[in-house]
């Protein structure tokens, strides 16, 4: 705009001045390598972890969610803290995946899977594998999936284990990621907002990264034991 300018050289030093005032008030950014030691960098601590899942149980009277999605957001929260497991892979997590007799949830990757109707398909992002369950998450499990899941019919239609409950469209649908963030990761309870506040999906695995280090007992995975 300014290249016919006769006081052209002057707007030049003008626009540098300016963009290093810019710069100058920039918040200044630390990069760190690898993961702190205090697990509260990238994760709230361990006893806020804690606190929810005591809060999500099925019977605690202050549990903010429905009573009919109670027992799949329950377990949802106990996958992410017992393995450790990504959201997305909690969400891709299909019937054949679990190996009732073994007590073993099976990580598989399924990209454009034909019965993933979903705009944004959740995906593995690790190599696939397995990891170990208690048998009070494959209880839980088979009563979700036999009690729960059976009774909605385009639940059906396809294997993910995890379904819409809410009525109208999506009921039966695979639960989705916005879904999982904001209804089930993330809900406004007025029961306890400080304590959900605090937690993210992510840092689920980051408490038990830090649960295990502490432990110092290698991770159970790919079926084999330590």
């Amino acid at each position: 705009m300014h290249r016919g300018s006769a006081n052209r050289i002057a707007i030049y030093q003008k626009l540098d001045e300016m963009a290093a005032a810019m710069r100058g008030k920039a918040p200044k950014v630390v990069r760190n390598s690898g993961l702190r030691n205090d697990p509260n960098y990238r994760s709230a601590p361990p006893e806020v972890y804690a606190e929810v899942l005591h809060l999500v149980r099925v019977d605690n009277p202050q549990n903010p969610f429905r009573e009919n999605v109670r027992l799949r957001n329950q377990i949802m929260f106990d996958i992410m803290h017992e393995t450790g497991a990504r959201g997305g892979e909690i969400l891709g997590l299909q019937i054949e995946d679990v190996d009732w007799t073994r007590q073993v949830l099976k990580i598989v990757r399924r990209h454009d899977d034909v019965h993933d109707k979903r705009k944004h398909q959740p995906v593995a992002k690790t190599e696939e594998g397995e990891v170990y369950i208690t048998e009070a998450m494959t209880r839980d499990l088979r009563h979700y999936i036999m009690k729960e899941r059976s009774q909605i019919e385009a639940a059906r239609d396809h294997p993910y284990i995890f379904v819409n409950h809410r009525k109208g469209v999506g009921n039966g649908l695979p639960v989705g990621i916005v879904t999982f963030k904001t209804r089930i990761a993330k809900p406004a309870s007025r029961n306890a907002p400080t304590i959900f506040a605090e937690i993210t999906r992510h840092g689920f695995r980051h408490d038990f990264n830090y649960r295990l280090s502490k432990r110092g007992n290698p991770p159970i995975f790919n079926g084999v034991q330590p």
